[in-house]
């Protein structure tokens, strides 16, 4: 099921897959899974667009163009509400782009970061 959030699921998968199933076997699982229930409940009733304006820090988006969670559609709403903000597409990535598409992913967190350097000088 995980599988279907990554255009090409990585190698760890399977190992992150038996850790979660380690996870479900413990004590602290209701805990656990309660609050990401509760978490997922809350974004799914939340329009969180109006309070990115809020936002006052730089921001740069990394989106997978095969994100099958928050489609690529969605990045243009993202990047008009939080002025100043950047964004970039990496083909063929998922959506865990810094997983499936670590070195893209650092690249362009790299050249953000550069960006903002030069801005500060």
């Amino acid at each position: 099921m995980i599988g279907r959030n990554f255009a090409t699921p990585p190698a760890e998968l399977e190992e992150i897959v038996q850790l979660a199933m380690a996870l479900s076997r413990s004590p602290e699982y209701p805990y656990y899974a309660a609050a990401l229930v509760k978490g997922m409940k809350s974004a799914l009733q939340t329009n969180i667009l109006p309070y990115l304006k809020e936002v006052t820090c730089p921001v740069h988006i990394v989106w997978g163009s095969a994100d099958r969670v928050f489609p690529m559609v969605w990045l243009p709403d993202f990047l008009a509400a939080l002025p100043g903000s950047t964004g970039e597409v990496l083909s063929g990535c998922g959506h865990y782009p810094n997983i499936e598409c670590a070195g893209a992913f650092d690249d362009a967190l790299s050249r953000f970061i550069a960006g903002l350097e030069k801005a500060v000088v």
